[in-house]
């Protein structure tokens, strides 16, 4: 029964770190990934995601947002070299 939950204790950590990670690398990744299509657009895009904490929110939010931003209108070219970045 001990080594169970020491067993769960190790798990949470690691899930723990993994999280620390991801909180760290996740908004340096959305910035520039949000700079390109602003570039790109000429759409100055909502940097929003700092106010949630939680990196899923993060993630689906920015998802949306390139979704919206690749599916508009616009010149091919352009969301050609989107994608590419």
């Amino acid at each position: 029964m001990k080594n169970k939950a020491h067993k769960g204790l190790r798990t949470k950590n690691r899930i723990d770190r993994l999280k620390f990670k991801l909180n760290q690398i996740l908004p340096i990744y959305i910035s520039a990934k949000l700079q390109t299509l602003s570039n790109v657009y000429g759409f100055q895009a909502q940097r929003s995601y700092c106010k949630y904490t939680d990196a899923k929110k993060k993630y689906a939010m920015i998802s949306q947002l390139i979704h919206i931003l690749e599916t508009s209108h616009t010149p091919q070219p352009a969301m050609a070299y989107a994608m590419d970045a």
